[in-house]
Parts: C-alpha cells; structure tokens; sequence
C-alpha cells in the first residue's frame, strides 16, 4: 500500500502545472498606441505628421478610457498639434486595426501613468467621425482590483504590441522578481512598444503597468504596480 502511495504521489509530481492564459476581455481591451507629431517635411515644405513613439495600453473603460505610460503619450499633453493613433484589436493573428484617435486627458509623469480617451474614427471613405456617445465604442473592459498581494515567484504574464517581432499583439510570461524603487521587477521579455501594456498574474488579474526595462545586462522588466495606478485613478 505504501509503493502504491509513493508510486500516485511521485507521478503528480512530475504532472504539468496549469498555465494561465489571457482572457478574451484581456485580448481585445489591449490597444496599441502610436503618437504623431507635426513637424515641417523638408523635402515638400509641408506641415505633416510623423511618427513619435509607439506603445501599448489597456481599456478600463467600455467607451474607450486607457489606460498607458506618461513617456508614451503624456509629453503631448494637451498639444493639439498631436495626434495618438489608437489601433484595437481585430484577431491575434492580423494586426490592429488603426482607425482610431485619442486624446491625453490626465497625465502624471512622476508616475509615469496617463489616460488617452478614444476620440475619433477614419471612417471607409477616410472622413474622421467624432464619436459623441458612449454607444459609438464598446469593448468588455478589465476590472482592476486594489488588494492584490504580489509575491516572489508568483507567475506573470504581459500582453502588448512590442516593436520587434511584427505587428500583432504579443504575449510574454515570467515571475516577479522582486522590487526596484516602486517598481515589480520581472524577467518576462519586455522591449519598446510593450510599455503601457498590462501585466497579470495566473489569476487573471491585473497586477500592473509594463514601464520600462532595467539598464544593465539581462531584461529585467519594471511594471508599475496595481497599488500606483488605483492611486492615479482616484485623483481622475
């Protein structure tokens, strides 16, 4: 009876642990952004818009409230002379559809945290559509929590539109590493273009905003804890 036992529990042992994946909210509520600047084209004499930067963010609204990075968007702050590109999206195996524009309406750069509201659509005949009602853009959004405890060890995963590795959203796990001056450290591959993207634990739940990568060897990513970001969002 005691082989039988150590046998049974020897074999669970060895058995694959469950691994968490993203939920469909999760999937479709991760936008990519992409800021546009007006600057003067020295070969036509023209003012055009030019690409800026390039990031992620997560919809914690159902009409197009994100959630994102200040070095993202935050330094076009009120600068109507720029533009965020917001592209949704549309399958994990197309990339996002970019019709739509925002617009920062809170940024805090101590933080590092901002809020762009979706503002307008290009339409099929590429006229901009002011969208007015709440009706005229719906996407599940995520529920964020205020009492999560993050441990060392605990599993994570990140979802966002990195600039390597094509335009499709992408998704990248590891561990919580420990804690860097505010920070949750975590080895999960993070490069530029995840940074306003959303970090969760095996629970499906939101644990924070990917910020930036560590300097030094390695990739150490730094993510803006859940506690940070519900403090942002009580002064909004």
């Amino acid at each position: 009876m005691k082989k039988i036992l150590f046998t049974i529990g020897f074999m669970f042992c060895f058995l694959p642990i469950a691994s968490a994946k993203p939920t469909q909210t999760e999937i479709d509520g991760t936008v990519k952004l992409i800021t546009l600047r007006k600057q003067l084209n020295i070969f036509t004499g023209e003012m055009t818009y030019m690409q800026y930067k390039v990031g992620s963010g997560t919809i914690i609204e159902n009409w197009g409230l994100i959630l994102t990075n200040y070095h993202v968007v935050g330094d076009i702050y009120k600068n109507s002379n720029n533009l965020i590109m917001i592209c949704v999206n549309v399958g994990i195996d197309k990339a996002p559809d970019c019709s739509y524009g925002g617009i920062t309406v809170k940024a805090d750069k101590e933080k590092d945290l901002a809020f762009v509201r979706l503002d307008v659509k290009l339409n099929a005949n590429n006229e901009i559509i002011k969208l007015k009602n709440k009706d005229d853009f719906y996407i599940p959004a995520k529920k964020l929590k205020n009492d999560l405890s993050v441990g060392l060890g605990d599993d994570f995963y990140t979802l966002g539109f990195p600039s390597y590795g094509g335009e499709n959203l992408t998704l990248t796990k590891g561990i919580m590493s420990g804690y860097d001056d505010g920070f949750i450290k975590t080895d999960a591959k993070v490069n530029p273009g995840n940074s306003g993207g959303g970090a969760y634990n095996q629970n499906n739940e939101f644990v924070g905003v990917v910020s930036a990568v560590s300097g030094g060897d390695g990739n150490i990513g730094l993510i803006i804890p859940i506690k940070t970001v519900i403090e942002f969002l009580s002064k909004f």
